[in-house]
C-alpha cells in the first residue's frame, strides 16, 4: 500500500524518516500488538526536500492475514512528521469503504518518505 502526502504550504519543506501509522478497527480501537518494522535491509531514510504543492510517498507492506472481519483494519491514523496533526484515512475500493487485512499481531514494514513516483513537476 502507498501513503501519499502533499506539501500544502507555499514553501519547500524537508522531511526525513517514516510516517507514524496506527491501525484502527471499525470501533476506533487500535489493532493489538501490530509490529512496525523497518523496510528491507539497505533502505535508509534520507532527507527529502518537497517543493510547494508536490508529493512524497511511503510504502506499507504486510503479509495477507485471515480472521474475523471485526478484527480487520477499518482505518489508519497517519502522522506524516513529528509534531504534525494526524490524519485518519479510510481505505476505499471504487469509492466504497473497505478494510485492510492487517489484523492483531500483524507485522507491517513501513518504508521511509521518498519522492513520489511521478517526480516533481517542472515549474
Amino acid at each position: 500500500m502507498a501513503l501519499v502526502a502533499r506539501n500544502v504550504s507555499e514553501r519547500p519543506c524537508a522531511v526525513k524518516g517514516t510516517p507514524r501509522v496506527q491501525f484502527l478497527q471499525a470501533d476506533g480501537a487500535r489493532q493489538t500488538a501490530v509490529s512496525r518494522m523497518p523496510p528491507s535491509p539497505g533502505v535508509v531514510p534520507s532527507r527529502v526536500v518537497v517543493p510547494a504543492g508536490e508529493r512524497l510517498i511511503a510504502t506499507l507492506e504486510w503479509g495477507a492475514s485471515s480472521g474475523p472481519s471485526r478484527d480487520a483494519t477499518a482505518a489508519v491514523q497517519v502522522t506524516a512528521v513529528p509534531g504534525a496533526d494526524s490524519v485518519r484515512l479510510v481505505p476505499r475500493i471504487d469509492g466504497e469503504p473497505t478494510t485492510l487485512d492487517v489484523l492483531d499481531y500483524a507485522a507491517v514494514k513501513i518504508g521511509p518518505w521518498a519522492q513520489a513516483v511521478d517526480g516533481w513537476a517542472k515549474r
